[in-house]
């Protein structure tokens, strides 16, 4: 199979558990592989994280970073329009009784990735988990404003409900994001074309960093 066919492309959407032994699989053996695609999030434990060579090559998929509202509330931060940005907060809310004990790593990867997108480096604070909902405290290194982060999977209500709120000196802003945008084609786009906007191989390590404390 490896013989007959050339791939330049690649991506890594087994179980969480297997993620690094494949793509561990794929740099030993698909030698003409260039890219590689990593589903979110890039293990399920920060301690089974190796060392990487061909890091640069790699991506995560944390398709929400092609969000059209995420993109303009990233717009209207770089742009000061919050003014000094006083207390964030990211909730996300659907039904997924598979995964419930799973929430945090499933559906947390994704908010935690957004906050980092929007935020900057974070430091944890505190949090709990438990049966399906999993909450965080966070802090922006870079200005010291709390961002408070929530995932629920366990209330029986088959809507999808992701908010993001942030309150600065200047304005308040409440948005609400819609999952059935084509975020995963746009993110495919890039990834087959010219990587720009794509969440690299350091985002997936800082995001297992938050997940796994």
């Amino acid at each position: 199979f490896m013989d007959t066919y050339q791939f330049c492309h690649a991506v890594i959407a087994t179980p969480i558990d297997c993620h690094i032994e494949s793509l561990k699989m794929v740099l030993r053996h698909f030698i003409n592989v260039h890219w590689i695609l990593i589903e979110k999030p890039l293990t399920n434990t920060f301690s089974n994280l190796p060392t990487i060579e061909a890091d640069e090559h790699c991506f995560m998929g944390f398709n929400w970073r092609f969000n059209t509202v995420i993109q303009q509330i990233k717009h209207e931060i770089e742009s000061d329009t919050f003014g000094d940005i006083q207390y964030a907060q990211l909730t996300a809310r659907e039904w997924l009784p598979k995964i419930a004990a799973n929430a945090w790593l499933e559906s947390g990867s994704h908010i935690l990735d957004t906050a980092r997108f929007l935020f900057g480096e974070l430091e944890f604070l505190h949090g709990r988990r438990f049966n399906g909902f999993a909450s965080a405290m966070l802090r922006s290194l870079g200005e010291g404003y709390w961002i408070d982060v929530h995932v629920n999977c366990c209330n029986a209500d088959p809507r999808y409900d992701y908010r993001i709120m942030i309150q600065g000196s200047k304005k308040t802003g409440i948005w609400q994001m819609d999952r059935n945008e084509p975020m995963l084609f746009r993110e495919m786009q890039a990834f087959l074309g010219d990587k720009q906007g794509l969440a690299t191989l350091q985002d997936g390590i800082e995001n297992m960093r938050l997940l796994t404390v």
